[in-house]
Protein backbone atom coordinates (compact mmCIF):
# COMPACT_ATOMS: atom_id res chain seq x y z
CA UNK A 1 0.00 0.00 0.00
CA UNK A 2 1.59 3.15 -1.29
CA UNK A 3 0.18 5.64 1.11
CA UNK A 4 1.41 3.54 4.46
CA UNK A 5 5.02 2.87 2.44
CA UNK A 6 4.93 7.32 2.33
CA UNK A 7 3.39 7.48 6.00
CA UNK A 8 6.80 5.30 7.02
CA UNK A 9 8.83 7.31 5.23
CA UNK A 10 7.79 10.73 6.84
CA UNK A 11 7.64 9.16 10.18
CA UNK A 12 11.35 7.96 9.55
CA UNK A 13 12.48 10.84 7.77
CA UNK A 14 10.82 13.15 10.96
CA UNK A 15 13.02 11.38 13.57
CA UNK A 16 15.91 10.50 12.24
CA UNK A 17 16.63 14.02 9.96
CA UNK A 18 19.94 14.10 8.98
CA UNK A 19 20.77 10.85 11.13
CA UNK A 20 20.85 9.95 14.51
CA UNK A 21 23.88 11.30 15.62
CA UNK A 22 23.94 9.62 19.28
CA UNK A 23 24.10 5.60 17.66
CA UNK A 24 26.45 6.90 14.72
CA UNK A 25 28.76 7.83 17.46
CA UNK A 26 28.69 5.10 19.44
CA UNK A 27 27.36 1.91 18.06
CA UNK A 28 29.80 0.38 15.09
CA UNK A 29 27.84 -0.09 11.96
CA UNK A 30 28.46 -4.19 12.14
CA UNK A 31 27.77 -4.90 15.48
CA UNK A 32 25.15 -7.12 16.10
CA UNK A 33 21.94 -6.74 18.30
CA UNK A 34 18.76 -8.49 19.49
CA UNK A 35 15.12 -6.86 20.63
CA UNK A 36 12.11 -7.94 21.82
CA UNK A 37 8.90 -6.35 21.80
CA UNK A 38 6.41 -6.98 25.18
CA UNK A 39 3.62 -5.91 25.51
CA UNK A 40 3.35 -3.03 28.82
CA UNK A 41 -0.17 -4.05 29.72
CA UNK A 42 -2.99 -6.43 28.93
CA UNK A 43 -3.96 -4.90 25.65
CA UNK A 44 -5.45 -6.36 21.91
CA UNK A 45 -2.30 -6.62 19.72
CA UNK A 46 -2.77 -4.29 16.37
CA UNK A 47 -0.03 -2.88 13.93
CA UNK A 48 2.74 -5.67 14.10
CA UNK A 49 3.03 -5.91 10.69
CA UNK A 50 3.52 -2.15 10.47
CA UNK A 51 6.40 -1.79 12.96
CA UNK A 52 8.00 -4.83 10.96
CA UNK A 53 7.99 -2.69 7.63
CA UNK A 54 9.65 0.29 9.85
CA UNK A 55 12.51 -1.54 10.33
CA UNK A 56 12.55 -3.25 6.91
CA UNK A 57 12.93 0.00 5.38
CA UNK A 58 15.44 0.82 7.40
CA UNK A 59 17.74 -2.33 6.23
CA UNK A 60 15.89 -4.98 4.28
CA UNK A 61 17.97 -7.65 6.54
CA UNK A 62 16.64 -7.35 9.86
CA UNK A 63 15.13 -10.72 11.00
CA UNK A 64 11.74 -10.43 12.08
CA UNK A 65 10.02 -13.23 14.11
CA UNK A 66 6.27 -13.15 14.97
CA UNK A 67 5.62 -14.23 18.47
CA UNK A 68 2.02 -12.87 18.47
CA UNK A 69 -1.15 -11.97 16.21
CA UNK A 70 -3.02 -9.01 15.23
CA UNK A 71 -6.11 -9.33 17.37
CA UNK A 72 -5.07 -11.17 20.06
CA UNK A 73 -5.47 -10.53 23.64
CA UNK A 74 -2.25 -10.70 25.60
CA UNK A 75 -1.77 -10.17 29.21
CA UNK A 76 1.40 -7.80 30.42
CA UNK A 77 4.26 -8.99 29.83
CA UNK A 78 3.62 -10.97 26.63
CA UNK A 79 6.13 -11.24 23.80
CA UNK A 80 4.97 -9.91 20.56
CA UNK A 81 8.29 -9.92 18.37
CA UNK A 82 11.55 -10.50 18.69
CA UNK A 83 14.12 -9.10 16.16
CA UNK A 84 17.66 -9.02 15.39
CA UNK A 85 20.55 -7.50 12.68
CA UNK A 86 22.21 -4.71 12.92
CA UNK A 87 22.22 -2.90 16.66
CA UNK A 88 22.47 0.57 14.81
CA UNK A 89 19.12 -0.07 12.55
CA UNK A 90 17.01 -1.72 16.08
CA UNK A 91 18.02 1.53 17.56
CA UNK A 92 17.21 4.34 14.57
CA UNK A 93 14.05 2.15 14.15
CA UNK A 94 12.70 1.51 17.42
CA UNK A 95 11.07 4.79 18.40
CA UNK A 96 9.24 4.74 15.05
CA UNK A 97 8.23 1.46 15.03
CA UNK A 98 6.48 1.87 18.62
CA UNK A 99 4.76 4.71 17.38
CA UNK A 100 2.97 3.22 15.21
CA UNK A 101 2.45 0.19 17.14
CA UNK A 102 0.99 1.87 20.37
CA UNK A 103 -1.21 3.83 18.53
CA UNK A 104 -2.44 1.20 16.91
CA UNK A 105 -2.49 -1.07 20.08
CA UNK A 106 -4.12 1.20 22.03
CA UNK A 107 -7.01 2.04 19.95
CA UNK A 108 -8.01 -1.99 19.09
CA UNK A 109 -7.90 -2.45 23.33
CA UNK A 110 -10.49 0.83 23.77
CA UNK A 111 -12.58 -0.02 20.99
CA UNK A 112 -12.40 -4.12 22.80
CA UNK A 113 -13.41 -2.75 26.00
CA UNK A 114 -17.08 -1.08 24.31
CA UNK A 115 -17.36 -4.16 21.83
CA UNK A 116 -17.80 -6.64 24.62
CA UNK A 117 -19.71 -4.63 26.74
CA UNK A 118 -22.34 -4.26 24.13
CA UNK A 119 -22.52 -7.93 23.42
CA UNK A 120 -25.50 -9.39 23.17
CA UNK A 121 -27.58 -6.01 22.49
CA UNK A 122 -29.02 -4.57 19.04
CA UNK A 123 -26.04 -1.89 19.52
CA UNK A 124 -23.23 -1.47 16.81
CA UNK A 125 -19.87 -0.13 17.82
CA UNK A 126 -19.09 2.41 14.85
CA UNK A 127 -16.12 4.56 14.28
CA UNK A 128 -16.15 8.70 12.27
CA UNK A 129 -13.82 9.79 10.61
CA UNK A 130 -12.40 12.02 13.93
CA UNK A 131 -9.46 9.93 12.79
CA UNK A 132 -5.19 11.27 12.71
CA UNK A 133 -4.73 13.53 9.37
CA UNK A 134 -2.64 10.25 7.24
CA UNK A 135 -3.73 7.75 9.75
CA UNK A 136 -7.08 7.06 8.75
CA UNK A 137 -6.63 3.92 6.84
CA UNK A 138 -4.23 2.23 10.08
CA UNK A 139 -6.59 4.00 12.61
CA UNK A 140 -10.10 1.82 10.78
CA UNK A 141 -7.84 -1.26 10.78
CA UNK A 142 -7.25 -0.96 14.49
CA UNK A 143 -11.20 -0.21 15.21
CA UNK A 144 -11.64 -3.83 13.06
CA UNK A 145 -9.03 -5.78 14.67
CA UNK A 146 -11.02 -4.27 18.24
CA UNK A 147 -14.29 -6.07 17.61
CA UNK A 148 -16.17 -2.99 15.84
CA UNK A 149 -17.50 -1.87 12.58
CA UNK A 150 -16.37 0.85 10.25
CA UNK A 151 -18.84 3.46 9.07
CA UNK A 152 -17.66 5.97 6.43
CA UNK A 153 -13.90 5.91 4.96
CA UNK A 154 -14.71 9.48 3.82
CA UNK A 155 -16.85 11.81 2.58
CA UNK A 156 -17.13 10.24 -0.84
CA UNK A 157 -17.94 7.05 -0.43
CA UNK A 158 -21.47 7.27 1.88
CA UNK A 159 -24.50 9.79 3.07
CA UNK A 160 -24.43 10.93 6.27
CA UNK A 161 -27.24 13.89 7.50
CA UNK A 162 -26.61 13.41 11.37
CA UNK A 163 -26.55 15.73 14.56
CA UNK A 164 -23.67 15.87 16.45
CA UNK A 165 -21.79 17.97 19.33
CA UNK A 166 -21.14 16.95 22.81
CA UNK A 167 -23.52 13.95 24.26
CA UNK A 168 -26.00 15.87 25.46
CA UNK A 169 -26.69 18.26 22.66
CA UNK A 170 -26.97 14.75 20.64
CA UNK A 171 -29.25 13.20 22.25
CA UNK A 172 -31.49 16.46 22.22
CA UNK A 173 -31.33 16.37 18.60
CA UNK A 174 -32.12 13.12 18.61
CA UNK A 175 -35.60 13.81 20.62
CA UNK A 176 -36.39 16.10 18.59
CA UNK A 177 -36.18 14.22 15.72
CA UNK A 178 -38.80 11.66 16.91
CA UNK A 179 -36.11 9.40 18.34
CA UNK A 180 -35.90 8.00 22.39
CA UNK A 181 -32.52 9.21 23.32
CA UNK A 182 -30.91 8.70 27.13
CA UNK A 183 -27.62 10.04 28.16
CA UNK A 184 -25.16 8.45 30.35
CA UNK A 185 -22.83 10.73 31.83
CA UNK A 186 -21.84 12.69 34.95
CA UNK A 187 -22.91 15.54 36.80
CA UNK A 188 -22.45 17.01 40.41
CA UNK A 189 -24.69 18.11 43.43
CA UNK A 190 -25.36 21.25 42.46
CA UNK A 191 -27.60 23.80 40.89
CA UNK A 192 -25.82 23.29 37.72
CA UNK A 193 -26.58 19.77 37.94
CA UNK A 194 -29.88 19.80 38.57
CA UNK A 195 -30.81 22.40 35.96
CA UNK A 196 -29.08 20.40 33.15
CA UNK A 197 -31.07 17.22 34.59
CA UNK A 198 -34.22 19.31 34.36
CA UNK A 199 -33.57 20.91 31.23
CA UNK A 200 -32.83 17.56 29.19
CA UNK A 201 -35.67 15.78 30.03
CA UNK A 202 -37.93 18.66 29.35
CA UNK A 203 -36.60 18.09 25.77
CA UNK A 204 -37.33 14.35 26.32
CA UNK A 205 -34.29 12.99 26.56
CA UNK A 206 -33.80 10.17 29.63
CA UNK A 207 -31.87 10.63 32.37
CA UNK A 208 -32.01 7.66 34.40
CA UNK A 209 -28.90 6.67 33.42
CA UNK A 210 -26.81 9.62 34.93
CA UNK A 211 -25.02 9.43 37.83
CA UNK A 212 -24.45 12.09 40.50
CA UNK A 213 -20.89 12.79 42.42
CA UNK A 214 -21.14 13.59 45.88
CA UNK A 215 -18.09 15.34 45.85
CA UNK A 216 -17.16 17.05 42.43
CA UNK A 217 -19.10 19.80 41.11
CA UNK A 218 -20.85 19.39 37.37
CA UNK A 219 -18.75 19.80 34.55
CA UNK A 220 -18.64 23.27 32.33
CA UNK A 221 -17.09 25.48 29.73
CA UNK A 222 -17.82 29.31 28.90
CA UNK A 223 -17.24 30.79 25.93
CA UNK A 224 -16.26 35.26 26.35
CA UNK A 225 -16.67 36.60 23.61
CA UNK A 226 -15.25 40.23 23.72
CA UNK A 227 -15.52 42.49 20.57
CA UNK A 228 -11.99 42.66 18.70
CA UNK A 229 -10.46 39.99 21.12
CA UNK A 230 -9.76 36.48 20.97
CA UNK A 231 -12.49 33.89 22.13
CA UNK A 232 -11.21 32.91 25.66
CA UNK A 233 -12.71 29.60 26.87
CA UNK A 234 -13.38 28.92 30.92
CA UNK A 235 -13.49 25.33 31.64
CA UNK A 236 -14.12 23.57 34.93
CA UNK A 237 -13.90 19.41 33.92
CA UNK A 238 -15.53 18.70 37.12
CA UNK A 239 -17.33 15.12 37.88
CA UNK A 240 -16.80 14.50 34.30
CA UNK A 241 -13.42 14.76 34.13
CA UNK A 242 -13.27 10.92 35.86
CA UNK A 243 -16.05 9.37 33.44
CA UNK A 244 -14.87 6.29 31.85
CA UNK A 245 -16.23 2.82 30.38
CA UNK A 246 -16.16 1.44 34.05
CA UNK A 247 -19.32 4.03 35.05
CA UNK A 248 -21.51 3.36 32.11
CA UNK A 249 -24.70 1.23 33.18
CA UNK A 250 -24.70 -0.81 29.97
CA UNK A 251 -27.94 -1.77 30.54
CA UNK A 252 -29.08 1.49 29.36
CA UNK A 253 -28.07 -0.22 26.04
CA UNK A 254 -30.20 -3.46 26.19
CA UNK A 255 -32.45 -2.46 22.64
CA UNK A 256 -30.17 0.54 21.73
CA UNK A 257 -29.37 0.80 17.59
CA UNK A 258 -26.57 3.10 18.67
CA UNK A 259 -23.97 4.25 21.52
CA UNK A 260 -22.81 7.82 20.78
CA UNK A 261 -19.59 8.57 22.41
CA UNK A 262 -18.92 12.28 22.83
CA UNK A 263 -18.30 14.55 25.78
CA UNK A 264 -20.80 13.10 28.02
CA UNK A 265 -22.54 16.32 29.32
CA UNK A 266 -19.27 18.47 28.99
Amino acid sequence: MSELKDLIHMALEEDLGIGDITTDAVVSPEQKGRGEIRAKQSLVVAGLDIAKKVFRELDVTIHWEMKSADGSRVSKGTPLAVLEGRLATLLKGERVALNFLQRLCGIATLTDQFAKRVEGTRAVILDTRKTTPGWRSLEKYAVRIGGANNHRFGLFDRYLISVGGCAANTAVDLSRLGCAASVLGKIGEDVFGDYVLKDLKEKGVETSFVSVSKTDRTSFTFILNVHGQDRRYIHCSGANADFSIGDINFAALDGAKGLYVGGFLA
